[in-house]
């Protein structure tokens, strides 16, 4: 039995018949050719899913008996197409089904055809040459396709198409390696634009393939991304004053494989931590400090008058962020980071004092030493007298004066007693004074634990009688040696401090402050260590000190990590930064603390800006409706302190609160309204 079915028929198939010159430029690209395909010309006939076709009907008006014509317009795609489409055509009569054109390339016939006239014409002028004909005119370069916009214009004046178009020129040489060339531009393109990677190879187009995967590089690693050329979206030659950079809704349909018409009534829902997908550096309690603190009659005046942009008053990259700590936060928090200092250079217990006795030569006396030796020379001296007298009233045979010489000579004897007592106990070193425990750093820095009392002693001796001879410089050396900056780490120290401290260790005394340490003075000196007092908020020594503690180095051995939770602590760590801020131990390659909040936002192709916004809702109230609050405990653990994961004090936004606005009949909802394509866009080539 013959099938006489036609699977080719022109209601079934789009199918292209062979003999045209050109083939559909999405087919070519993406396997996904127009209905239509191209025409003769090579023009796209994929604008449009139809051509819509005007009916004149006849009817007969009830009223007057006279009979009227009614012309409408009929779809008329064909059932493979999916059939006549809901919306019909426009008044006007075009079809309401538009795409992007696409860009037809010629066949392998049609190129075959330019190869046997460029062969034809090769040698019909070899053979003028030949016969010795000259003066033949010169063939244009290309058929001009219209006026470049007026950027472009600018600055391809001087070189013409070729400044585009490399594959082109005015020879024949020329016109015959086009036909073999892929006919884009893009790597003209990124000679001049940049989006943030690396440029261009020059003359190595197959190297800049990344260049033009979906959304730039960041997509690079997916190989599910479709390559893109800069002409699927921009089109040039359409006139000086045409802007080439608008898009709509269909070019970027084209590449995403989910299809879907508009953002209220097709767009996936957001993720369930939308907004909140970037890491957290600073640990901040909405709830503790609104319902907490500032209902404490304390801090009252303290609270934010207009709630949300009371705080959050710096906007970048569309993100609203809290404002600096000078105005935000230091009203409370200031005075406690003055108050928490660390120590670096301490006095600890020795297994035998006496180790240190060498820095005397240095040191010399110390005051506690030379008052109680001055007072011991002023008794010896009146005791002398006292004797005098009791010969010169025995030899006067005086008895009341002999019994007052006698009762002073006593009295002289007792002090002289007292007081060989008191410079005794200066000059002993038996039983020392001093901390019970061996500072954390000097403890990493010497490589001793700190409770090793046999372990430290000579070495933390030979160091303090170092420090005695040359200041603070051997403290400087044994930095040095582990990776640190001095110049950095003991910014401020002066060495007048250190030798006065020492020198007072050394001959087993605590060492007398001039004055009381005060809170945010820097370097100070208490009885038995030497410390730094944060001068305020930002404080670089102690920024130094804390990513000095993150290095690989300090945090491979178990001293150097005490060095680092002592850092980290929020309670005890200098200045106590990571009571707000986040610490990174939870991954021991992170080496730096990210201070500041990210004006970057993980998302970098989606847009939002806060200003109009917050300009259609009320200022500071208006906020809650995106940004939802949850319950929260009030209480949170060290380790969820530490983490860098957001806390539950909001929810999710959904698309929902969007779609309340962005809707049909609403605000806009186009794919640019809050999407980019491309990332930190910039010129690198300027005009000469």
């Amino acid at each position: 039995m013959t099938d006489t079915t036609n699977r080719y028929d022109h209601d079934r198939s789009p199918y292209e018949r062979p003999n045209l010159p050109f083939r559909c430029g999405r087919e070519a690209a993406f396997g996904k050719p127009c209905p239509k395909g191209p025409s003769g010309n090579g023009t796209c006939q994929g604008i449009s899913d139809c051509t819509p076709f005007q009916t004149r009907k006849l009817v007969l008006d009830e009223d007057t008996g006279e009979e009227r014509e009614i012309l409408r317009w009929e779809c008329r795609r064909p059932a493979w197409a999916g059939g006549p489409c809901p919306e019909g055509p426009k008044p006007d009569g075009t079809c309401s089904c538009t795409h992007p054109p696409c860009a037809p390339r010629p066949t392998l016939r049609r190129q075959r055809g330019r190869w046997a006239l460029l062969a034809v014409a090769a040698v019909f002028t070899l053979a003028i040459a030949l016969m010795g004909f000259g003066g033949a005119p010169t063939l244009p370069s290309s058929t001009n396709p219209g006026e470049l916009s007026g950027k472009h214009a600018q600055f391809t004046a001087a070189e013409g198409c070729v400044a585009c178009h490399e594959s082109h020129s005015t020879s024949l040489v020329g016109w015959v390696g086009a036909v073999f060339s892929k006919n884009t531009i893009s790597d003209s393109c990124v000679s001049c634009h940049s989006f943030g990677k690396e440029p261009a190879v020059e003359n190595e187009p197959s190297k800049n393939t990344l260049l033009f995967a979906a959304h730039n590089w960041n997509f690079a690693n997916n190989s599910n991304a479709l390559s893109t050329d800069c002409q699927g979206c921009h089109t040039e030659h359409r006139g000086e004053l045409a802007s080439i950079t608008p898009l709509v809704d269909g070019q970027c349909a084209g590449c995403h494989t989910e299809k879907f018409d508009n953002f209220s009534k097709g767009h996936p829902e957001f993720s369930n931590t939308f907004p909140n997908q970037n890491p957290r550096t600073i640990k901040f309690s909405h709830s503790n400090h609104l319902e907490e603190y500032f209902a404490d009659s304390r801090y009252k005046e303290l609270a934010p008058k207009e709630n949300c942009v009371s705080c959050h008053t710096k906007q970048e990259n569309g993100r609203l962020l809290p404002g600096s700590f000078d105005t935000g936060c230091a009203g409370c928090h200031e005075q406690a980071i003055r108050e928490q200092g660390f120590a670096v250079i301490g006095l600890p217990e020795l297994s035998d004092p006496t180790l240190t006795a060498d820095a005397a030569e240095t040191c010399g006396f110390s005051q506690a030493e030379i008052e109680p030796a001055k007072t011991l020379i002023s008794a010896v001296a009146d005791s002398i007298s006292s004797l005098n007298s009791v010969s010169e009233a025995f030899e006067e045979n005086d008895s009341s004066e002999l019994q007052a010489a006698v009762t002073a000579a006593a009295d002289t004897a007792e002090a002289l007693t007292e007081t060989k007592a008191e410079l005794e106990e200066a000059f002993d070193r038996e039983e020392a004074v001093s901390l019970e425990y061996l500072p954390a750093v000097l403890s990493y820095l010497l490589k001793h634990p700190s409770d090793d009392l046999d372990a430290y002693s000579e070495d933390v001796a030979s160091l303090l009688i170092e420090l005695a001879q040359n200041g603070y410089e051997p403290l400087s050396e044994l930095l040095e040696a582990t990776g640190g900056s001095p110049n950095n780490l003991l910014a401020g120290l002066s060495d007048e401090l250190v030798q006065r401290v020492v020198c007072a260790w050394t001959a087993n005394q605590e060492y007398e402050a001039l004055r009381d340490p005060e809170p945010g003075k820097g370097w100070q000196a208490s009885p038995y260590q030497i410390s730094y007092m944060p001068t305020g908020h930002s404080d670089s020594v102690v920024r130094n000190w804390i990513e000095f503690s993150l290095s690989e180095e300090v945090r491979e051995s178990d001293l150097g990590n005490q060095v680092t939770e002592k850092m980290l602590h929020p309670a005890d760590g200098p200045g106590r930064c990571f009571k707000c801020h986040v610490a990174p131990v939870s991954d021991p390659s992170l080496t730096t603390v990210t201070w500041k909040i990210p004006s970057q936002d993980l998302r970098p192709f989606t847009e939002f800006n806060h200003t109009p916004h917050l300009n259609v809702l009320n200022v500071g109230s208006g906020c809650a409706t995106c940004h939802q609050g949850v319950e929260t405990s009030k209480t949170t653990s060290g380790e969820e302190k530490n983490s860098p994961s957001h806390p539950k004090e909001f929810g999710p936004i959904k698309k929902s609160v969007c779609s309340n606005c962005h809707k049909e009949g609403g605000v806009q909802q186009t794919c640019v309204t809050c999407h980019q394509y491309h990332t930190e866009p910039t010129i690198r080539k300027r005009q000469n």
